[in-house]
């Protein structure tokens, strides 16, 4: 779902700290493998470019980016500069 939004909402993690690894290179904790975030940020990529039946953007926040994937039919209409809340 596509949230347009001011600001960070409250519990959003800045990506950066999603990009943490610990000692054997995976996520770290608390962000570990199957840990359902949200982040708010800004589309940097256009959607569709690897597939066009899933939606694939890249979300920019202040701290750094993170590629968005989601498979399936439903799709969104994300356009460069939206700014998104995704969990």
């Amino acid at each position: 779902m596509t949230v347009v939004c001011a600001g960070a909402p409250a519990g959003a993690v800045p990506i950066r700290d999603l990009h943490g690894t610990n000692t054997s290179g995976l996520p770290a904790a608390p962000y570990g493998i199957a840990v359902t975030v949200t982040v708010t940020g800004v589309v940097v990529s256009p959607d569709n470019i690897f597939s066009l039946s899933n939606d694939e953007v890249v979300v920019r926040d202040t701290t750094g980016a993170i590629t968005v994937f989601r498979s399936g039919t439903a799709t969104y209409n994300y356009a460069l500069g939206d700014s998104v809340t995704v969990t």
